[in-house]
């Protein structure tokens, strides 16, 4: 071996500087498959390197993350969901302005989160995850949740009007307005399908997207049709006509008195 050449261990001509905090390191890249997600795949791989530190072979090591993708991927969904749950809060704080009741808003806040977890349901029978752009679906969706379930709620009220009991109002008032608020639904969802066939990467970012958008449409849907009559059969009662002729006749009586007071 000595005639043909002189062999030996040595380390390889560097190339690369690599510094923390003005110390010599060692940088370690790691990748995720395309299909993983990568929030999932970050925080798995920052608990296996805990382990590895708790080792004696490598309880020398300091290790210092300088670019995680999942920590922003994580903010940006944490930004989301925040801003879905202000977009609900928001909801519920206009039905309560315009209606000035607080039975009907909280029927109607209540299909909310009936509806997301439907449209959670179906995200996972169709195996789609949870990003940013199908909680920004969600999100953009957020006040169009509440649309059939304030159409549905106020024709109940309509019928409790008529003398009926809780029961057969809801039944009615529900049966009444079903294909209305199904073709309105079916209209919405057909603006945001087609962009499911888009190919390229215009597809890849708003599919998710549009997919959710129509997900928790039918869910809103759904629930429009099951959850809010059941809770309206049970809470809302008849308006009481004798309060409401009282209160038009203490209007009338204090109109009357200004005027005189004005002659």
């Amino acid at each position: 071996m000595a005639d043909i050449a002189s062999v030996s261990l040595e380390t390889e001509d560097r190339e690369v500087i690599t510094r923390a905090n003005q110390e010599a390191a060692m940088q370690l890249n790691m990748m995720q498959e395309s299909e993983a997600n990568t929030t999932q795949v970050a925080r798995d791989f920052n608990d296996r390197l805990d382990e590895l530190l708790e080792e004696e072979q490598y309880e020398d090591l300091a290790v210092m993350t300088l670019y995680s993708e999942g920590d922003y991927i994580q903010e940006a969904i944490d930004n989301v969901v925040l801003a879905l749950v202000g977009g609900g809060v928001l909801a519920m704080v206009v039905l309560f302005a315009f209606l000035r009741n607080l039975k009907t808003p909280l029927i109607i806040g209540i299909a909310i989160p009936f509806s997301i977890i439907v449209t959670f349901a179906l995200f996972f029978f169709t195996n789609i995850t949870l990003n940013i752009m199908t909680l920004g679906g969600l999100a953009l969706g957020i006040g169009m949740l509440v649309d059939n379930s304030i159409v549905v709620v106020e024709n109940i009220y309509r019928h409790l009007s008529m003398k009926k009991t809780p029961k057969k109002a809801a039944s009615d008032g529900t049966r009444e307005v079903a294909g209305a608020i199904t073709a309105s639904t079916l209209t919405t969802v057909s603006v945001f399908l087609p962009i499911v066939f888009v190919t390229g990467l215009v597809g890849d970012l708003f599919a998710p997207l549009a997919i959710a958008v129509a997900f928790s449409l039918f869910a809103s849907l759904f629930v429009a049709l099951t959850v809010v009559p059941m809770i309206a059969s049970r809470i809302l009662k008849a308006p009481d006509e004798n309060t409401e002729e009282k209160r038009r006749n203490s209007r009338f009586i204090k109109g009357v008195e200004r005027s005189v007071s004005w002659l």
